[in-house]
């Protein structure tokens, strides 16, 4: 947010279409090598292995819960 960059939404659109690349680029209107350097950079930053089955399930759950958090608020 600070740097208003999309990495956020881009990782969350990756894990919920299933990490496919074509279908998260084509949601997310970006070239398949910016969301591959967008999923790299996330990597970096959060020092997560987004090859990992167990850490990404661990984030999309955490996506989930905040949106579900979000919307009983509201």
């Amino acid at each position: 947010r600070l740097h208003k960059t999309e990495l956020y939404h881009t990782l969350e659109t990756y894990l919920t279409l299933d990490e496919n690349l074509n279908k998260a680029s084509d949601t997310l209107h970006i070239h398949m090598n910016t969301l591959l350097y967008r999923l790299k950079r996330i990597g970096e930053i959060t020092n997560v292995d987004l090859k990992s089955p167990h850490q990404k399930i661990m984030i999309y759950l955490d996506f989930k819960m905040n949106r579900l958090f979000k919307q009983e608020r509201l």
